[in-house]
C-alpha cells in the first residue's frame, strides 16, 4: 500500500532486523529461503548486504547460502541499502561518494534489472518490504518502500507506481539523516530520523 501520515501518532518497535543501527556499507533485512525463492515465505531468515571497500563488489548472503552473491560493483559508495519483492528479487538503493544516489531494482516489465537515477540532494535513502507477512503477500497487498529525506522533507516512493512518483511525507524535517526505517510491533511503517 502507499504510505501516509497517519491522522494520530502510534509508536511501536520497529521489528528486526531493521531496528538495528544504521551502517553506511552494510543493511539487513527479512527474506525468504534462497534468492527469487518466496516458498518459505518472506520472514524465513535474515540476509546481510555489504559492500567491500577494496574490490567495490556489493554483496549478499544468508546463513543457509553456501557463499555470497556479487550483486553490483560501486566504486566509492557512501551508502548501502537493500530488500526484497514478493518474488524474493533483491533491490539495492545506494549513495555513491559524489553524493548521487541510485534504485537498482527487478524491472517486471524489462525482465531485467534497471538502474534509476534519484534527484540530487537525497540522503539516506532506505528500502524495506511494507509488511512481509505470509498473509499480506498473498493478498498482494504489500509492496516495497523507498524512502530519503531530500531538501528539508521526507519523501516515500513504490514499486507498484515502479518508483516514479515521489510522494511526500512530511515537510520541514529537521534531520539530517533516516537513522532507522521499517515495520513496528503495531503494524505501522515508523522512521526514526536525527
Amino acid at each position: 500500500m502507499i504510505p501516509e501520515p497517519s491522522s494520530t501518532t502510534i509508536l511501536g518497535n520497529i521489528q528486526p532486523p531493521n531496528n538495528r543501527a544504521a551502517k553506511r556499507f552494510e543493511d539487513w533485512e527479512l527474506g525468504g529461503i534462497g534468492l527469487q525463492d518466496p516458498s518459505r515465505g518472506l520472514r524465513f531468515q535474515e540476509w546481510r548486504a555489504w559492500w567491500e571497500e577494496g574490490t567495490g563488489d556489493v554483496y549478499l548472503t544468508a546463513d543457509n547460502q553456501p557463499s555470497p552473491t556479487v550483486l553490483y560493483n560501486a566504486p566509492e559508495l557512501d551508502w548501502l541499502t537493500i530488500a526484497f519483492d514478493q518474488n524474493m528479487r533483491w533491490m539495492s538503493a545506494y549513495t555513491l561518494g559524489s553524493g548521487q544516489s541510485y534504485l537498482k531494482w527487478y524491472n517486471s516489465v524489462l525482465e531485467d534489472y534497471e538502474t534509476l537515477a534519484l534527484p540530487s540532494g537525497v540522503v539516506t535513502p532506505f528500502l524495506t518490504m511494507d509488511d512481509n507477512r505470509d498473509v499480506q503477500t498473498q493478498l498482494g497487498t504489500n509492496d516495497v518502500i523507498l524512502t530519503y529525506l531530500r531538501a528539508g522533507s521526507l519523501w516515500v516512493r513504490v514499486q507498484r507506481e515502479r518508483f516514479l512518483v515521489e510522494r511526500l511525507i512530511k515537510a520541514g524535517v529537521d534531520s539530517s539523516r533516516i537513522w532507522h526505517f521499517g515495520m513496528t510491533d503495531k503494524l505501522r511503517l515508523q522512521w526514526e530520523l536525527r
